[in-house]
């Protein structure tokens, strides 16, 4: 099994009525209605991206980064200890916070792809 560590910042749109899940190291953004909702959303888009990365043979960590803007909203979050360990914190948030998820993503294979890079956290078969 294949495990990638990526980060995700969590903040509410300027609309107000939808929460953004983007996953800064493979760029892959969301939305949901509630910070729970869009975490989960950018959840399965980052799982369904890493299966179909791994089963072409890429490494879905080259897909490249995040927009500045939204690094700078990850150093904020980790800087101002607004870094949530488990989903059901996200029940707590406050509105106008931004927020950064540590998300794992498992992916069923043998070998890994050429070229993966050491970001990667290799786990044993469940």
């Amino acid at each position: 099994m294949i495990s990638y560590l990526s980060w995700v910042v969590l903040y509410q749109h300027e609309s107000e009525d939808e929460w953004v899940g983007h996953c800064v190291d493979m760029d892959v953004v969301s939305t949901g209605t509630s910070p729970e909702q869009a975490l989960e959303s950018v959840t399965e888009e980052v799982q369904t991206t890493v299966e179909m990365d791994v089963s072409l043979g890429c490494n879905p960590l080259v897909r490249g980064k995040a927009p500045n803007l939204i690094l700078d909203l990850l150093r904020t979050a980790i800087d101002e200890g607004a870094t949530l360990s488990h989903p059901r914190e996200l029940q707590e948030v406050d509105v106008s916070g931004v927020y950064a998820y540590p998300l794992v993503t498992r992916v069923a294979g043998g070998e890994p792809p050429q070229g993966f890079w050491m970001e990667e956290i290799w786990l044993p078969a469940e």
